[in-house]
């Protein structure tokens, strides 16, 4: 059994003149239903930010084409990985690198958007990098996890 996909689903609002905002996010509420594990309405914006666990990516999809059949609706569809899923892929010592420590809750949820730039470094220098800043804040979580 293949564990669950994370994806965010970023909505936004096409904006017209005297667009009911309200109205467009209740159509949007309504879709997404409990089918999200969390929604946000972002402040001072047209836009809904839906996180979903899925066992099939193309229920994303299909999420996705019922929110813009229903409206003038852009959606991004971005997919999640754990801190965790990152060392792994970059090849951190898979003893450190287990199930993340908890369960992703409301109280945890946080989004960041960033551009990491890496002027005059080649791809495999970048990647050693973040291979050993990983294997440093994993093997400091491991050791305050595994001491009691």
């Amino acid at each position: 059994m293949s564990k669950p996909a994370h994806f965010l689903l970023t909505i936004e609002i096409g904006c017209q003149q005297k667009v009911d905002v309200e109205g467009m996010v209740q159509v949007v509420n309504g879709l997404l239903g409990n089918k999200a594990m969390f929604k946000f309405r972002v402040v001072g914006e047209p836009k809904i930010l839906a996180f979903f666990e899925v066992k099939n990516p193309a229920e994303v999809s299909t999420m996705s084409s019922s929110i813009m059949q229903k409206g003038n609706f852009k959606v991004t569809c971005t997919s999640l990985v754990t801190y965790e899923e990152w060392a792994q892929i970059i090849g951190v010592d898979s003893k450190l690198t287990g199930t993340p420590p908890r369960k992703l809750t409301k109280a945890v949820v946080y989004k960041f958007d960033l551009n990491v730039e890496c002027n005059g470094m080649t791809t495999d220098e970048f990647l050693s990098t973040w291979k050993e800043e990983a294997t440093s804040l994993n093997c400091r979580v491991w050791s305050r996890t595994r001491t009691v």
